[in-house]
């Protein structure tokens, strides 16, 4: 499914590749993880582990407006991955309305605990560079 959203930004999500292993079956392959990211390595590192991992995934979005976007038109989402800075902007507005939605999110960042608000000191938090299995365990701890 692809959608065009504000900006030009065209955002592709995609269906779950079959996870080897115990996942399968599970439920593990029908959740779907939002990709936030605006670094073109670093997101197609995430999704490649997150598809190999067995979910779907809605994205990448590298932008705060695209991601706003997205999210607006109601995808069933399992979670999401939200990098803080894409491309100048905060996107702790986006942070909110996932929280608000109840959906999990994971912060990948370069920024250290000092620089985040508090309000945000509860959700896992990767340092950049991220390795992208450890946030599929993430999920998959999450849905066990």
């Amino acid at each position: 499914m692809t959608s065009s959203p504000p900006g030009n930004v065209v955002i592709a999500t995609r269906s779950p590749q079959p996870a080897p292993g115990p996942a399968s079956g599970s439920g593990v392959a029908a959740r779907r993880i939002l990709v936030v990211e605006d670094q073109f390595l670093i997101a197609s590192d995430i999704i490649a582990a997150f598809e190999e991992g067995g979910f779907g995934v809605a994205g990448p979005v590298s932008t705060l407006e695209g991601a706003m976007a997205l999210l607006d038109e109601g995808h069933d989402l399992a979670g999401a991955v939200v990098d803080l800075r894409l491309q100048g902007d905060l996107a702790y507005p986006l942070v909110d309305k996932l929280l608000e939605r109840r959906i999990p999110t994971v912060l990948s960042t370069g920024y250290d605990w000092s620089a985040i608000p508090e309000r945000y000191g509860s959700l896992p938090r990767f340092e950049k560079p991220v390795d992208p299995f450890a946030l599929v365990e993430v999920f998959r701890e999450g849905n066990s």
